[in-house]
């Protein structure tokens, strides 16, 4: 009987964590900051580690991205990384 009682409640509190750990915001999903590199737009992961070196040249952009580009850039997430480097490119 203790026995059942312990895995019912092991059970419910595995469910609470998986539940919490859902709602929290994966670290990698946010916070990518797109930066200049050797004159390339480089790409940072969250933790601020070089991610990719783009072969996007920083001097085929207009004025407006190249000083964007040169404060640095925060991305929230790989999908408004993706549209942003597309827009980049055309």
């Amino acid at each position: 009987m203790l026995s059942k009682i312990c895995t019912y409640l092991l059970g419910i509190l595995l469910g609470i964590i998986f539940i919490f750990g859902l709602s929290i915001p994966l670290k990698e999903n946010s916070d990518w900051k797109l930066s200049e590199l050797n004159g390339y737009i480089a790409i940072y992961d969250p933790s601020g580690f070089l991610f990719e070196l783009t072969n996007i040249s920083l001097s085929s952009l207009p004025k407006k991205e190249q000083e964007a580009l040169l404060l640095g850039l925060t991305v929230n997430d790989h999908i408004e990384l993706e549209q942003i480097l597309e827009g980049l490119t055309q």
